[in-house]
């Protein structure tokens, strides 16, 4: 559940947020996103539903 300070920063940040919008000069180019993942805990391991329980956090490049 989500805090009133966390909701204020969310609606700051996203309420003029378009997302029609491409940060591209040619709309019609591609957009390419690089992403990383970094494992920073295995949880829990559920080997009956081949499951697992991760906390990652995500870096943009």
């Amino acid at each position: 559940m989500a805090g009133y300070n966390e909701k204020r920063l969310l609606h700051d940040l996203l309420d003029s947020y378009n997302i029609l919008e491409r940060p591209v000069v040619n709309e019609s180019d591609p957009l390419q996103l690089s992403f990383g993942l970094t494992l920073m805990q295995i949880i829990d391991v559920f080997r009956t539903f081949e499951l697992q329980a991760l906390i990652l956090i995500t870096t943009e490049t």
